[in-house]
């Protein structure tokens, strides 16, 4: 069971999230969170975010982690310090410089983006086209184009995408 996703996907009542930027898009002050999930009640889930963005990155994961049924596993930054420094916070999560790396872990559900907006289109894609469910930071994206994409991303891959709202 689940809720039905932006796409019409349905998801699981638990997640595992993740951050992560990747390089070929990310500028350097990149970074990115990712969660993985220990239990088949619970999904891994993670965020990417960007240079200062990692506050609001931490501010998401520390939501993950106080929200039943998700677990925060992992960051990631193209900057390795800012990743020195998630993990000092997060000391029970992997770290990455690659988003493509993250992407690669099978126990990750879903990649929460908090990057620049210019990113959340090709990013969003990229996780769909992964296999992970996609949640963005508003807004979505910046044309049209991109949302079409993200959304057919999500559909061919049976992901959902959606835009986190406060």
């Amino acid at each position: 069971g689940g809720d039905v996703g932006a796409v019409g996907t349905a998801v699981p009542a638990a997640w595992r999230f993740a951050m992560s930027v990747p390089p070929s898009i990310a500028t350097a002050n990149t970074k990115n969170a990712v969660s993985r999930t220990t239990r088949n009640d619970r999904n891994a889930n993670a965020t990417i975010t960007s240079g200062g963005a990692f506050n609001m990155g931490k501010t998401h994961a520390d939501m993950m982690r106080s929200t039943p049924g998700l677990e925060f596993v992992a960051a990631c930054d193209l900057d390795k310090t800012r990743m020195t420094a998630a993990q000092a916070d997060f000391p029970e999560i992997r770290t990455f410089t690659s988003v493509k790396r993250m992407l690669q872990m099978e126990d990750l559900d879903l990649v929460t983006l908090v990057t620049p907006h210019n990113t959340h289109g090709a990013l969003a894609v990229q996780c769909a086209e992964a296999g992970k469910h996609v949640i963005t930071e508003k807004p979505m994206c910046l044309t049209v184009k991109e949302a079409d994409a993200m959304i057919r991303a999500g559909k061919k891959n049976n992901v959902m995408v959606s835009v986190f709202h406060n």
